[in-house]
């Protein structure tokens, strides 16, 4: 019996030391998911992994390798062919507290919608959060289920991630830091 607990311990912890040098092995910009093709890439923390700007072949920035923000810039430019008017910002600069519930973000050129409200977040709609430290986090909403969505992130741990949603009254909270969502318009 005793054998057998020693065993399982030690199983435990090379199980550890296993995923512990799986997670050490990445280097910054491996591919670690694709969301409709497009590419999600590692980045071992806060800085970029390496200098410079991500720019698209047609010279369009998608921003600094590999943060969130460039990788939502680079599955709107790729997936939709949509290009954001405005390059500059933090991930928290995408969501603009002074454009009303519903109306357009031109820097962005989407739709902006506050979490919390009658509307439910979509596929492909682009989620802000309030995630320390002051610069934010942006990610893509790659599923919708009755009550969580799953996103699609760079700088993070993982490439996808389920957060709860919760609808209250007619609104949807999605359960995070996050401020709101933008989507690209209908008329587009």
């Amino acid at each position: 019996m005793a054998i057998a607990i020693l065993f399982f311990f030690f199983g435990c912890f090379l199980q550890n030391q296993t995923s512990f040098l799986a997670e050490e092995s990445l280097r910054c910009g491996d591919e670690i998911g694709q969301l409709e093709g497009v590419p999600i890439y590692y980045n071992d923390g806060f800085s970029s992994c390496e200098d410079g700007r991500h720019w698209s072949t047609d010279r369009y920035s998608y921003g600094m390798k590999w943060q969130c923000v460039e990788f939502v810039r680079r599955f709107y430019k790729d997936f939709f062919e949509h290009e954001m008017p405005n390059r500059y910002g933090n991930a928290i600069d995408y969501f603009n507290p002074k454009i009303k519930h519903a109306n357009m973000n031109k820097d962005r050129g989407l739709v902006q919608f506050y979490n919390g409200r009658s509307e439910k977040p979509e596929t492909y709609d682009l989620l802000v959060c309030n995630m320390p430290p002051i610069y934010g986090h942006v990610a893509i909403i790659s599923e919708v289920g009755k009550d969580y969505i799953v996103i699609a992130q760079q700088n993070s741990s993982s490439a996808f991630a389920k957060v709860g949603l919760k609808e209250e009254n007619g609104n949807w909270h999605i359960q995070s830091n996050c401020i709101g969502f933008l989507r690209i318009p209908d008329e587009i």
